[in-house]
């Protein structure tokens, strides 16, 4: 609510008033051109950033309400553009160890992948990987960027599966992505960034039919 961001000092608003409703229970996807300043909402909202003003709230609760790091635990978890930034260990057995992640309960079959260090991996499974590490933190909001970022369409139809079954978990998912057709077939509302601002939000087939920015 009311949120601005920049950079630096002298550097013009990155976010400027934003205000945003992500609704709980939906998958909503963040849409906009680069520059735009929606991954810079998503590292804000994880609490990653801080805005010199405005306010944010997850599960109606201030970012600066939750002590230590009480928000990343049963909470919120958050999937960067750059998944390979979440790997630290030399082995896929290692990294869901680590996480304490359990594998077997994720819809992906880690077993030939194990032994394999996370770089060696394609990038679908990278993202899987990166996404079953996530899920162990059990979080009740799930912030995604750009997870069909290099992805081939098998993977991509597998995350987006994955996605809708996480929401019938009672998962809130927001995912900013440029990827206009997962956006359409997976999300249940679509939101356009511009000038750090969401100028516009529908369901994905008003969203898309009636918006100029995509005609």
């Amino acid at each position: 609510s009311g949120v601005y961001f920049r950079y630096e000092r002298s550097a013009p608003d990155t976010l400027s008033d934003l205000s945003f409703t992500v609704r709980a229970g939906e998958l909503t996807c963040l849409l906009g051109g680069n520059g735009a300043g929606k991954s810079t909402a998503l590292l804000c909202a994880a609490g990653l950033l801080r805005p010199y003003a405005g306010q944010i709230a997850v599960f109606g609760k201030k970012l600066k309400s939750y002590p230590g790091q009480s928000l990343y635990r049963d909470c919120l978890a958050l999937l960067p553009q750059d998944v390979q930034t979440l790997f630290l260990c030399n082995s896929v057995a290692q990294e869901l160890q680590d996480a304490g992640a359990d594998a077997k309960a994720f819809p992906f079959d880690f077993g030939p992948l194990l032994s394999k260090h996370p770089y060696d991996l394609s990038g679908g499974e990278q993202q899987a990987l990166g996404l079953c590490k996530a899920l162990a933190a059990h979080p009740r909001l799930l912030l995604l960027d750009e997870p069909t970022k290099g992805l081939d369409a098998f993977a991509k139809a597998r995350l987006g599966r994955l996605l809708l079954d996480l929401k019938t978990q009672g998962i809130t998912i927001l995912c900013v992505t440029h990827d206009v057709e997962f956006a359409a077939q997976c999300a249940d509302r679509c939101a356009l960034f511009f000038r750090g601002q969401v100028i516009s939000e529908d369901a994905p087939r008003a969203f898309f039919s009636c918006n100029s920015f995509y005609t």
